[in-house]
């Protein structure tokens, strides 16, 4: 798992548990590469999956596709994320589909992950895809980030009431 969302506050929380002094120097505790801090830390922030920091590092299917796509926009007013959607279908399945998104990192990860689960994928099929299932795409989502399936599948509804 790797660690996203220290602030300068957390940073000097870690420093403070690795054994550093106030003057930058280590203490005999960091000295020593006793990392045994770090297991103690882990409630700071929260821990992502490898999955979330692939999908966000490298986002799949970016950008609008051109008509005759089907493109619609989903927001949520509480974090202010939005993502706007868009697919192609070609005898009722979807053949492509693309994404554009403005939000925190899990968003743009789940974004990401949605685009390839709906690929192939017809109207039957389309209904079924949950928030559960685009958090099982990015290896699961903090509490905090859960917002960024349950926008993934208000897109997902609404390209449905297009087509």
């Amino acid at each position: 798992m790797w660690l996203i969302g220290a602030t300068p506050a957390d940073e000097d929380l870690y420093a403070l548990k690795a054994g550093r002094l106030g003057d930058g120097r280590l203490s005999e505790k960091d000295s020593r590469n006793d990392n045994s801090w770090q297991d103690d830390s882990l409630h700071l922030c929260f821990a992502v999956s490898p999955e979330l920091i692939e999908h966000f590092r490298n986002p799949r299917n970016v950008g609008e596709l051109p008509p005759p796509a089907i493109t619609v926009e989903a927001s949520n007013p509480v974090c202010g994320d939005i993502l706007r959607l868009s697919v192609r279908l070609e005898s009722g399945r979807v053949a492509e589909a693309g994404y554009k998104v403005r939000g925190c990192a899990a968003s743009i990860a789940a974004g990401s992950a949605l685009t390839e689960l709906l690929a192939g994928r017809d109207r039957a099929e389309l209904a079924a895809v949950t928030a559960e299932t685009v958090e099982a795409a990015v290896g699961g989502l903090s509490n905090e980030s859960k917002h960024a399936a349950v926008l993934c599948v208000d897109a997902v509804r609404a390209i449905m009431k297009m087509c």
